[in-house]
């Protein structure tokens, strides 16, 4: 790590919102772990004004920090960038990205990274969600190996009514009385705290990863952490080599294939297990790269602003 004199990445957010957020071990251990300078938290209080700065990158959640971004983007200060988080409809007010240094952004939404020719933002790059604080880290070396897990698949999650994906995907497990825990709730992680949940999926080979909110849902991030060979749908982040292209996960076109799948399981359990251990070195390698990315985009904003 190259130290740029004095200076600090000041990650900015309200204490209510950052205890909120789950991820954010993730953020903090991963995405900015490459970073040239020193990364400081800094908490504000709820509805109080929050501090402005030089060199400080703006949790934004949805679009409630969105204020204090503009407030900050026409203030003078210099090298300010946004993590904007929460995103999962793809409908949030992103007509700010073009006023600021940087952003960082969750939920794959390639037209609002194109900035403008001439703006101030010189960069704006999709990054992972990434694991639930708890579930991670997981060190790789001590994951267990397929053959040694005792659960064949898991889901464990929400299923209002309105998330008809997961609510498919459960019918045909029943239907076809496939060998899946299925543990359902009404709200995020029911009476799974996130140890208990990563010990689940740490003893599970392959994890269910139906879309919620979006199709780009934070399971899938606690599956690849665990060593859980993720089961998803076909999606458009799964293919872009910009995103998560690539990944070595299970991927369907719709859960009525999973019962076809399942038998080709049984048939062949030892390309599974060589799957795993694709996974976890994709994982392993994946987060890396993108910690590469973002410290890449901040780096390069701290040498402009700096003077």
């Amino acid at each position: 790590m190259t130290r740029t004199g004095n200076r600090v990445l000041s990650v900015l957010a309200p204490r209510q919102l950052y205890d909120f957020i789950m991820e954010t071990g993730f953020i903090r251990d991963v995405l900015l772990s490459k970073v040239d300078v020193p990364v400081r938290m800094v908490l504000g209080e709820q509805d109080r004004q929050m501090q402005a700065m030089d060199d400080v990158l703006v949790i934004d959640f949805e679009n409630r920090l969105s204020p204090v971004v503009n407030a900050f983007a026409a203030a003078p200060f210099r090298n300010v960038g946004v993590l904007h988080m929460a995103d999962e409809t793809l409908s949030a007010d992103c007509s700010y990205y073009p006023k600021v240094d940087y952003v960082l952004r969750n939920y794959w939404r390639p037209d609002v990274l194109e900035i403008p020719a001439g703006s101030r933002c010189k960069g704006a790059i999709w990054v992972p969600n990434g694991y639930r604080t708890g579930v991670g880290p997981c060190p790789a070396p001590g994951l267990l190996p397929y053959e040694l897990r005792t659960t064949p698949m898991t889901f464990i999650g929400r299923t209002p009514p309105e998330l008809a994906e997961r609510h498919r995907m459960m019918e045909v497990i029943r239907a076809n009385d496939l060998p899946a825990r299925l543990e359902t709730t009404l709200v995020f992680g029911g009476e799974f705290s996130a140890h208990s949940y990563r010990a689940v999926m740490e003893d599970t080979r392959f994890a269910l990863v139906p879309g919620g909110n979006s199709v780009e849902t934070i399971r899938l991030y606690d599956a690849l952490e665990t060593g859980a060979i993720p089961v998803c749908l076909d999606a458009p982040f799964l293919k872009d080599e910009r995103t998560a292209g690539g990944i070595p996960a299970v991927i369907l076109s719709s859960w009525d294939e999973l019962p076809g799948w399942w038998q080709s399981v049984e048939a062949d359990p030892g390309r599974y297990a060589d799957l795993q251990r694709q996974v976890i070195a994709w994982w392993g390698a994946f987060k890396e790269r993108q910690a590469g990315r973002v410290a890449e985009l901040i780096n390069n904003a701290f040498a402009r602003s700096a003077g």
